[in-house]
């Protein structure tokens, strides 16, 4: 499945997203359970312009690793773009717990 979603990378960095989301969603039948792909399957469908389904493997990514600070951030990010401020401050948040390094959640709470 790394090797999938190492693919699914490729092809989203070159606007193949619809290639990259077929790979993901192939990587997850090996490894449901991976955080890292359910938060790059949330990006893949971010650039789509599916901002519900992005939220939605957002979510799925810190179910699975409550400490994953990016899946977070991109949760945060897609909440303050759908007007829930609060949410997304608490997302931002939880982001900064867990990487306090994360100067993009900083800026997201202080906006």
């Amino acid at each position: 499945s790394r090797a999938r979603n190492n693919l699914a990378i490729c092809l989203d960095k070159k606007g193949k997203s619809e290639d990259a989301k077929e790979e993901y969603l192939r990587a997850l039948k090996l490894q449901p359970e991976n955080p890292r792909i359910l938060n790059n399957l949330g990006i893949c469908y971010k650039k789509m312009g599916m901002n519900t389904d992005a939220l939605t493997y957002y979510k799925k990514a810190t179910e699975k690793d409550e400490s994953y600070s990016l899946a977070h951030f991109n949760i945060g990010v897609s909440l303050s773009e759908n007007g829930e401020l609060e949410e997304a401050i608490n997302a931002y948040e939880k982001c900064l717990k867990y990487n306090s390094q994360n100067a993009f959640a900083a800026i997201g709470i202080a906006n």
